[in-house]
């Protein structure tokens, strides 16, 4: 290379330095404008790296929705045909939106009946629950989101078939379905608790479930399994436990044959309120250092109705304190939670005995 040449070699370099990135600071440029999304994001005006990002998911979504049929495009005359009837948008007068959920009274049914039977408890969640519901019995037609989705025809509408995330009522379509599907494979629901269900065999039950939304909790003889079976089968399933497992946010174990259940998880996540040492106990707390005690005690009221009932009572006087609440409130809240995380293991056990009978 001549000496000209090295020197317009040079000056290209210079020229090129700040406009050409490497593989590295490309992949840490994009890293860092991830950080930074804002909360709402406008695709239109999105980088073509997190335009690319979005398409990638929706495709994936998308997916599920085309495998489940869970919207159907629809355009031109068909579109109008169909925009000539009525059409809801969110929710309307007469939709029911509310969706029976599992009652903490059927953990421990299912708890009970596990030792008696000396069975163990079981459970299993419904994957993508929503779209395996029952149609829903109302027209719902939406536009695609903006950027459009692969494969449809920008524009074409979407006529939703099943309930959807979004729609109000998305969680009583699937507890219908749920629902419609355990009476029909011979299990009774209960009329104390709508998310609980049994089977009687000759007398004795054989089989208690409860459904939490698309998580299920039950305990079976091999009788029972059998029908239970039959129950999971109309769904497409996910992770199944049996013994040791996680429900509504508590675990369950075995030992031997008794049933153990704690909150031991979450208790040990719960952190304690940060209180000045300059603080005098008699001060009263601001709005803004309510936030904390809130979360605080509104964690310790879940851990208690969960799994810790010793300390029921005192979390009980610790809500009725919050509003107007003083220094000294924050010092006896964080006494509440070290009697918790000191005694973190401590677990409700059902305990088996051979002449227990359930029912």
């Amino acid at each position: 290379m001549t000496k000209k040449q090295c020197q317009t070699w040079t000056a290209f370099k210079a020229f090129m330095a700040n406009r050409v990135l490497t593989k590295e600071q490309v992949e840490h440029q994009q890293r860092e404008e991830y950080k930074h999304l804002p909360g709402i994001l406008n695709y239109h005006t999105a980088s073509p790296f997190i335009r690319r990002k979005i398409d990638a998911s929706r495709a994936k979504e998308w997916k599920k929705y085309e495998v489940f049929q869970a919207a159907i495009p629809i355009k031109g005359q068909d579109l109008f045909d169909l925009l000539q009837r009525v059409m809801l948008v969110g929710c309307a007068t007469g939709v029911r939106t509310d969706a029976p959920t599992s009652d903490l009274e059927t953990h421990s049914i299912v708890a009970a009946f596990a030792v008696a039977e000396g069975v163990p408890p079981q459970s299993s969640d419904i994957r993508n629950a929503y779209f395996q519901a029952l149609p829903i019995d109302r027209i719902v037609v939406t536009r695609q989101p903006s950027g459009g989705l692969p494969g449809v025809d920008p524009e074409a509408h979407l006529l939703i078939r099943v309930p959807v995330y979004g729609l109000c009522d998305s969680g009583h379509g699937f507890w219908k379905k749920v629902n419609h599907d355990a009476l029909d494979v011979g299990l009774k629901a209960s009329r104390i608790f709508p998310a609980f269900y049994y089977r009687e065999s000759n007398g004795r039950a054989d089989l208690v479930l409860t459904t939490h939304v698309d998580d299920f909790l039950w305990a079976c003889t091999e009788s029972g399994q059998v029908v239970l079976d039959k129950l999971l089968n109309r769904f497409e399933v996910g992770k199944r436990e049996i013994g040791r497992l996680r429900f509504c946010g508590k675990q369950f174990s075995l030992d031997g044959k008794d049933v153990l259940i704690d909150d031991t998880d979450n208790t040990a996540k719960t952190t304690y309120i940060d209180i000045a040492k300059s603080r005098k106990q008699s001060e009263q707390v601001t709005t803004g250092e309510e936030r904390q005690p809130r979360s605080v005690v509104g964690s310790l009221s879940w851990i208690s109705r969960q799994a810790r009932p010793d300390i029921l009572y005192r979390v009980f006087r610790l809500q009725s304190s919050i509003k107007g609440a003083k220094v000294s409130t924050l010092t006896d809240a964080n006494k509440v939670l070290k009697m918790a995380l000191d005694t973190k293991d401590l677990k409700i056990t059902y305990r088996h005995s051979g002449n227990l009978d359930f029912m």
